[in-house]
């Protein structure tokens, strides 16, 4: 069953809160713990989500259901932090989920954003950030069934370019003649009494004061009519029920003729007097009305008549207050056209992991949470480095060692005002363990003719320090290369970590989270120009780490052509590459030599490669060398925006990974989680 959704609608009233209320009954019914979040929220939204709440006692807090008011976000937009918003709205929404077993999303409103464009922004940001599905609420108001359907066709062919999956569609508000009565989609009849507010919705958003009849708040009002003209002039305009009037304080004729008027059988319903103007009504007009029994309520706004007319002209049925009487109504009518059944047919379906770069570094996090490795930074007085550090200690991620010189490193941080409390630092010659290291080292390399009075020139280097460390088990994996070379890195993890068994080589993928997947790239930072053997080995590794991340893998070895369309030594690496994989790993999913197209798309794989479980269905992808791979990667991460981390290196009996010396605090800090995750 899915866990959560997004409701998606395009116009201001569409009914899409309605369809909060059918959908949470209908979830609700079933026992099912459900929680309402809002990611932007209005203030008007706060009365409404109390209602919510209490209604259909929610197992949490108004509070949590709410993400940020509208009025904080200009603050993240300003400041160009728009991340950060996310980031909030994100932890907010996960909170809910970790205790829920669904949460209802009340996407974004043109109400709330003012265009249509901001607001579709701002859904389609928070729908990849949260990796949910969507339900898109319809308004089918004026629409022919025509014209519901070209609707329909065109939101369809928008998410699917925008890889967002869309359930089914809600379209409110048709005749009924145009019923749709059709797979993924349900749709409502228009009913008036759906667009009608209470006058106590009414006294709210006008904070207008109650004269008389305060037992009939209830009723409902269809439209406005204000009446600053002669009483029998405004009887023309009086043509259908449920009108509230709005007349000027001191047009006695027309306030003492609407209560004749509603006496009458012969004229139209009035449901309520709304007293404008900065005066009281006469001594006289207020006699009359205390010696009647008024059947409507009577409120004053003290304010011009034409301000009030144009608050009257906003007042929106969505808006304001939520009663009892109203939440009944709704679940009464949605409960007419969808059953529970239908509702929870659509969600209970067999759901396929989507995971957003968010939802995959919160993974990562919450792993490290668990976990309390200890990680190695050889690069201690290097800014970027030491507020990665930071980060790492204030969300208690990881316990982290800095090397280096500690005068510099302490200095470095008082400039750059970052705290190191709980970071423990070491200068590698004056360390304790120093000795010892030289002899191990030597140990391991003597046959090389290295000698022991080398190795402690060897050992003052930060990144054979670091490396030691973890294989001595003094630390659980080592992060560098923010100033040092890709070489420097590996050089010591080759030379005393040294590969796996099963592992000749030591190889890279990149992590590529996409808005709607991950996908796992190799070698895309160390193998120039891979043999059949290497490229073999790089794709085995490869898939034990795109497991480790929660990738199902699926390994396309990727070439210039496709199955057997085409031929040369490049093609015939590859398969070769591809008869030693599947005599060494028998159960792995892979294929090739495929291209990248045939790789990940359904339609071309299924065109290109019948058949195979690989085409179309691609998580991790093998490049046939390090010029095609690099570039491949960066192509990507740039047109997509993509968030890339790598690269991540494999083959080696313990975690050492290497960092672009371009890297951002960031950059750093999910490598470091990388290689959390990477610890046994």
């Amino acid at each position: 069953m899915y866990k959560g959704v997004y409701l998606f609608s395009a116009t201001a009233k569409s009914g899409k809160f309605s369809s909060v209320v059918g959908l949470l009954d209908a979830l609700s019914e079933k026992s099912y713990k459900v929680a309402y979040f809002k990611p932007i929220v209005e203030k008007n939204d706060v009365d409404k989500i109390n209602s919510l709440q209490s209604y259909f006692s929610l197992p949490e807090s108004p509070e949590e259901m709410m993400g940020i008011f509208s009025g904080e976000v200009a603050k993240f937009l300003d400041k160009d932090k728009k991340n950060d918003l996310l980031d909030l709205i994100f932890e907010k929404y996960k909170n809910l989920e970790k205790k829920c077993d669904f949460v209802l999303v009340d996407g974004v409103s043109v109400v709330d954003w003012k265009t249509v464009l901001e607001s579709f922004e701002f859904n389609k940001d928070i729908i990849h950030a949260l990796s949910l599905p969507v339900v898109d609420i319809i308004d089918g108001e004026g629409e022919t069934l025509e014209s519901v359907e070209g609707i329909l066709k065109s939101h369809e062919e928008t998410f699917k370019g925008l890889h967002i999956e869309r359930i089914f569609s809600i379209v409110n508000k048709v005749s009924q003649a145009d019923l749709i009565t059709r797979s993924a989609v349900v749709s409502m009849p228009f009913q008036k009494e759906m667009e009608m507010v209470s006058v106590e919705e009414i006294k709210e958003q006008l904070s207008a004061k109650i004269i008389y009849g305060e037992e009939f708040l209830g009723n409902a009002v269809g439209y406005f009519l204000v009446c600053a003209m002669q009483l029998d002039n405004m009887l023309s305009y009086l043509k259908e029920d449920n009108a509230a009037l709005v007349v000027p304080f001191d047009r006695s004729d027309v306030l003492l003729g609407s209560v004749g008027i509603s006496l009458s059988k012969t004229y139209p319903s009035i449901k309520a007097l709304i007293i404008s103007g900065k005066g009281e009504i006469s001594e006289n007009v207020k006699q009359v009305f205390n010696g009647l029994k008024i059947p409507f309520p009577i409120l004053q706004v003290f304010d011009e008549t034409y301000k009030v007319a144009l608050q009257v002209k906003g007042i929106d049925a969505s808006q304001g207050f939520w009663g009892i009487k109203r939440f009944d109504g709704i679940r009464a009518f949605f409960r007419q056209y969808v059953s529970s059944e239908q509702i929870l047919g659509f969600f209970s379906k067999e759901v396929p992991l989507k995971r957003s770069p968010r939802i995959f570094l919160h993974e990562l996090a919450e792993l490290a949470k668990k976990r309390t490795r200890h990680i190695v930074l050889p690069e201690g007085a290097e800014p970027r480095i030491l507020r990665a550090a930071e980060s790492l200690l204030r969300r208690d991620l990881v316990k982290v060692t800095l090397l280096g010189e500690k005068k510099g490193i302490l200095e470095k941080a008082k400039e750059l005002g970052v705290d190191l409390k709980g970071v423990e630092l070491l200068e590698p010659l004056s360390s304790p363990k120093f000795s010892a290291y030289c002899e191990e080292f030597y140990e391991l390399r003597k046959s090389k003719g290295m000698t022991l009075e080398m190795t402690k020139t060897v050992m003052t280097d930060v990144n054979y320090y670091g490396t030691m460390m973890v294989y001595k088990g003094d630390a659980d994996g080592m992060v560098s290369g923010a100033v040092h070379s890709t070489a420097e890195t590996i050089r010591p993890a080759l030379q005393i970590i040294k590969t796996t068994p099963d592992s000749p080589i030591i190889s890279s993928v990149f992590i590529m989270c996409l808005d709607d997947r991950i996908l796992v790239y190799g070698d895309c930072a160390v193998n120039p120009t891979p043999t059949a053997e290497q490229l073999a080995c790089i794709a085995i590794d490869s898939e034990k780490t795109a497991r480790r991340f929660g990738v199902d893998p699926r390994v396309a070895l990727l070439s210039y052509s496709t199955g057997s369309s085409g031929s040369g030594e490049e093609v015939d690496k590859v398969k070769e590459a591809l008869k030693i994989v599947r005599e060494r790993a028998k159960d792995m999913v892979v294929d090739g030599p495929i291209q990248y197209d045939a790789a990940v798309s359904k339609e071309v794989g299924l065109q290109k490669m019948p058949g195979s479980k690989v085409a179309g269905n691609a998580t991790v992808l093998i490049f046939p060398d390090l010029n095609t791979g690099n570039n491949t990667y960066k192509a990507v991460q740039r047109e997509t925006n993509c968030l890339a981390l790598g690269p991540v290196l494999q083959g080696l009996r313990k975690p050492v990974n290497d960092l672009s010396r371009g890297c951002s605090v960031e950059d750093i800090i999910n490598t470091v989680l990388v290689t959390v995750a990477q610890c046994e």
